[in-house]
């Protein structure tokens, strides 16, 4: 299967509740269609490099997941389907560059975990110097 990573810009009109409703049908599109998605991420509200369908701002969130080909066709079909979608993008991940960020993702959370222990050991060593 394929990776995919797709972006979809809302209308700014939605409240929060309306905005995680479209999220989860997003989702459930792609859970029913054997997909697997691995990150989805809300950038938030933000402004159009040109006016569409009378907006000027939209809310933009990132999907990415694993997939048919099919799956993209359906999703898409759905997109166009759906009103509070003012416009969406759809591109296949190239798997080097997608392994080099998997392997920058797992190195900084390495870093942090290592710095998270050592900010730990040094409160202990702290503690036991001052006696607290």
């Amino acid at each position: 299967m394929t990776v995919y990573e797709t972006i979809v810009i809302l209308k700014t009109s939605l409240t929060d509740d309306e905005i995680g409703k479209a999220i989860g049908k997003v989702r459930g599109i792609l859970e029913k269609g054997g997909g697997e998605i691995l990150k989805t991420e809300n950038w938030g509200k933000k402004k159009l490099a040109y006016e569409v369908r009378k907006e000027k701002k939209g809310t933009y969130v990132f999907f990415r997941f694993r997939g048919a080909g099919g799956l993209v066709a359906e999703l898409e079909r759905q997109y166009r389907l759906d009103d509070s979608i003012i416009k969406f993008l759809t591109v296949t991940c190239d798997p080097k560059l997608l392994a080099e960020e998997t392997a920058r993702e797992a190195a900084a959370a390495a870093h942090s975990a290592s710095a998270a222990h050592a900010a730990v050991g040094a409160a202990a060593a702290t503690e036991s110097i001052t006696g607290g």
